[in-house]
């Protein structure tokens, strides 16, 4: 940055007794939930020492592409962390916390910091609009693990010294970065309010026509538009989440968009509420969460591509910039080729951003849907796809019970133990609450497939039964050490989700189970009773069978009784 610079930025920020740096200050303060502080003048001085230091630092050439504004905005707030810090007598220790990130609202460094968030809008966009709400709905689902590399990330930790702090090994560390990208999540950063089922009335209307569907097409500008005011909605409880597709099959996907060639059509249901036209996906989920993925530059393009070498007119134009246009006054172009391996959309050149950005879908959208309707609609068009076992069975519960499993699947319960990213998109976790929910009650009508177990919770289940089932969760969260958490993986939480549910009638505090799960890791699992351990149970192949899970669970009540008596007087 030249001098002619250095000084603009100095008059802009301390004439007028500090005008402006003040209101920058005031800004970032509010965003940390601070705003209520009345020794605003200590602040005052402390950016005042601040801003000669990053007008020497500021690079207007970075590579985010940051304003001066945002920049200094993310050093004051982390000067004022460290401030707050300070005061509070709060010091960094073996869990990496420091001051309560929810109180603070941190999340503006994290979204610049982390690559992985990606976000149409930037930093700079969230101080001037004072869109916070959107960085603590994204803050406040992350997992506890998550927080603290979101932290460790905002504090210039690398991704290995990350690893190495919270003791994560690389595909933990892996699983968690792709959890805090996923598209659930980044899509609470398109809206200030998020609404969830159950929190506000949903008036569902209907309209009179006569027709039940119709054709259109939407292009790729339209279909972001519309995900990003959420008029078309992916977040239906009888869907699957994003993040199916590999990198190979995202790239393979803007490829053939770029050379035009067609892809199957998009199939949307329309329904009506609240008076506005909500737009629910039933096939072309991946498809569109991919080019709004690519718009985005949250993926570079495969090097694995099947064709990546993309030809295109290129518009020929002056050193100044100016379009040539032959003495027919058409415009003068040129055949070009270009490689899109490895390249991200800010990559490409315009002429292929402009074809990527007007490549239109076919659209058969039903009009006026009811419930009943989607549903049917959804496991039409999923039958002939490669849906798997476990998300089928969610298509069988109905809309209410599926979004309470989709809602219990978000804790981060399951993220900060033996859950990977991978389990938590492929239906895995649902699968998981559903079984737990027909194991604590209906253990005697056990079925083995996800689709069975699904359709019969449908018909006989409670709310009640979920709310169990959530609190179970919520309470063994606070409770689970390190140790304890190698127990609570696919094949068995909810076999301990069913025990936790007995242990509970004890009467005893939450943390005892805790100290008999940890005692079960050292030696009652080599316990015998009746001659057999649990580890002979649980070696059994047919792992779902009725009789095998009413032995296991049975076996493992005996051992919570035993500890119990033993060590609790």
């Amino acid at each position: 940055m030249n001098e002619d610079m250095k000084r603009d930025f100095l008059h802009f920020y301390a004439d007028n007794n500090m005008a402006n740096l003040k209101n920058l200050v005031t800004k970032v303060l509010f965003s940390m939930g601070r705003g209520s502080q009345n020794d605003f003048d200590d602040f005052y001085s402390i950016a005042n020492e601040e801003l000669w230091k990053a007008i020497e630092s500021y690079n207007p050439n970075n590579e985010q592409g940051a304003k001066f504004e945002t920049y200094l905005s993310v050093i004051l707030k982390r000067k004022f962390n460290t401030e707050f810090a300070s005061r509070t007598r709060i010091k960094r220790g073996g869990n990496y916390e420091i001051i309560s990130l929810e109180e603070n609202i941190k999340g503006l460094e994290n979204l610049s910091v982390i690559d992985t968030v990606s976000s149409s809008e930037n930093v700079e966009f969230e101080i001037e609009n004072n869109n916070f709400n959107r960085i603590q709905n994204y803050y406040n689902v992350l997992s506890k693990k998550e927080k603290k590399i979101a932290d460790l990330l905002m504090d210039g930790y690398s991704l290995k010294d990350i690893q190495v702090k919270l003791n994560l090994t690389k595909k933990e560390l892996e699983n968690h970065l792709k959890s805090m990208r996923s598209y659930e999540k980044k899509i609470l950063l398109d809206s200030i309010t998020v609404v969830r089922g159950g929190d506000e009335i949903m008036e569902k209307n209907s309209y009179g026509t006569m027709e039940k569907a119709k054709t259109t097409s939407y292009n790729v500008e339209r279909i972001i538009n519309k995900m990003k005011k959420r008029t078309i909605n992916f977040e239906h409880p009888l869907q699957r989440y994003a993040g199916q597709w590999s990198n190979k099959m995202k790239s393979d996907l803007v490829s053939d968009i770029l050379q035009g060639n067609p892809i199957p059509g998009l199939i949307f249901a329309e329904q009506i509420i609240n008076d506005c036209s909500i737009i629910f996906d039933l096939d072309g989920k991946q498809r569109c969460t991919t080019v709004k993925e690519f718009k985005e530059d949250a993926f570079k393009i495969s090097k694995n591509i099947s064709r990546h070498l993309i030809k295109y007119q290129h518009y020929v134009k002056t050193e100044n910039g100016e379009q040539v246009f032959d003495n027919n006054g058409f415009p003068v172009v040129h055949w070009e080729m270009f490689d899109i391996s490895n390249k991200k959309y800010s990559q490409l050149p315009d002429e292929l951003k402009e074809l990527f950005n007007s490549y239109s879908f076919d659209v058969t959208l039903y009009l006026n849907c009811s419930d009943e309707d989607v549903a049917y609609h959804i496991q039409r068009y999923n039958q002939g796809k490669p849906m798997n076992g476990m998300q089928k069975g969610i298509t069988k519960l109905g809309e209410d019970f599926a979004r309470k499993v989709k809602e219990i699947s978000a804790l981060p319960f399951f993220r900060d133990n033996e859950f990977t990213f991978k389990q938590m998109i492929n239906g895995t976790i649902e699968r998981v609450v559903i079984e737990s929910v027909m194991l604590t009650n209906f253990i005697n009508d056990w079925k083995k497939t996800p689709e069975d177990i699904a359709t019969y919770v449908d018909n006989n289940a409670s709310f009640e039964m979920f709310e169990e089932i959530e609190d179970s969760i919520i309470r063994l969260q606070e409770i689970i050490t390190d140790k304890s958490s190698i127990l609570f993986n696919a094949k068995n939480t909810f076999l301990w989700l069913a025990l936790f549910n007995k242990f509970k009638k004890l009467k005893f505090e939450d943390i005892c189970f805790n100290d008999f799960l940890e005692c079960f890791i050292n030696e009652m699992q080599f316990e015998k009773i009746n001659g057999v351990t649990f580890i002979n149970i649980d070696e059994g192949k047919n792992t779902k069978d009725k009789q095998l899970l009413i032995k296991k669970l049975e076996h493992l009540e005996l051992l919570m009784n035993l500890y119990f008596q033993s060590n609790i007087k």
